[in-house]
């Protein structure tokens, strides 16, 4: 098998991809780096779970590696979320996330967007996910499935939010 790598922009809404092909197999890569399955979830999320002045500013953030950092900063205070979609968690976080992901499958990992480097824009298994996120004190979004889901911490004491 001979090793081909081949690139091609194209253009998809207002971000520039790249699609790459490799023994065969094609990936979409955006601008920032981002896969295109990766970026998809993240604007989902935004369109869903983001009050709707900050959306479109998010949207663009997110296109580009230079200004997602924008985002992730805003990680950090919960002032974003669309607060009708969530209920606050004082206690038993784990437990309660671990209940509400069991009602929409058997879910094995989970997409972080988080401040915290080393976790974000992957996918973690849940355990792993939970245990560097609670508690942390720092910015994150846990998004189970398709978006159905979404935790998010934030900076200080009982700043826990779960979608409803």
């Amino acid at each position: 098998m001979t090793y081909k790598k081949t690139y091609k922009k194209v253009y998809l809404g207002n971000a520039i991809w790249k699609i790459t092909a490799m023994y065969g197999v094609s990936t979409i890569v955006s601008t920032n780096g981002m896969k295109k399955q990766e970026l998809d979830l993240e604007a989902k999320v935004i369109e869903r779970f983001i009050l709707k002045m900050k959306r479109e500013r998010y949207l663009s953030f997110i296109q580009k590696e230079k200004t997602r950092e924008k985002f992730i900063k805003d990680l950090s205070h919960v002032n974003f979320l669309n607060k009708d979609l969530f209920e606050e968690i004082e206690a038993g976080e784990h437990k309660l996330i671990n209940e509400k992901i069991k009602k929409i499958g058997n879910l094995k990992d989970c997409y972080v967007i988080s401040e915290n480097k080393n976790i974000d824009g992957r996918r973690l298994d849940i355990e792993s996910a939970l245990r560097e996120t609670l508690g942390a004190d720092m910015g994150t979004l846990l998004i189970f499935g398709d978006a159905e889901i979404v935790y998010a911490e934030a900076e200080g004491i009982n700043n826990r939010w779960i979608s409803k």
